[in-house]
């Protein structure tokens, strides 16, 4: 990862521990999106983070996890599950099959895919 790379991704103070970043580093990473016209042209990865965050963080809103205290760890770890129960609703998950390891496989390829494309 190039110097420009960390600097965009990582907007939390030292060398902070993935489960330490404050949650309220998704605010500044969502607002990559802010302003922009919808729907939104992605031209590279930092664009794909500002969305993924936007959406995190409106969840970090709703849920209760944008206060101090929270992190990014929690929030993305609350919204796997709460995609786990809608998959299930979805018949995606049931007692006999279980798809969310294919949808995680499939967004794996796509993230490997994009890893290349600058940002």
């Amino acid at each position: 990862m190039t110097q420009k790379q960390h600097d965009a991704v990582c907007l939390c103070p030292g060398d902070m521990a993935p489960e330490e970043i404050p949650s309220r580093v998704l605010e500044a990473i969502a607002g990559r999106a802010e302003g922009r016209e919808i729907p939104l042209r992605v031209y590279g990865n930092s664009d794909r983070a500002g969305l993924a965050a936007q959406a995190l963080w409106q969840f970090a809103g709703m849920t209760g996890l944008a206060q101090d205290g929270e992190t990014v760890w929690t929030v993305m770890i609350d919204f796997l599950a709460n995609m786990m129960h809608l998959a299930a609703e979805l018949d995606m998950i049931t007692p006999e099959k279980s798809l969310f390891n294919d949808i995680v496989e499939a967004a794996d390829f796509h993230y490997s895919a994009e890893d290349g494309i600058e940002s």
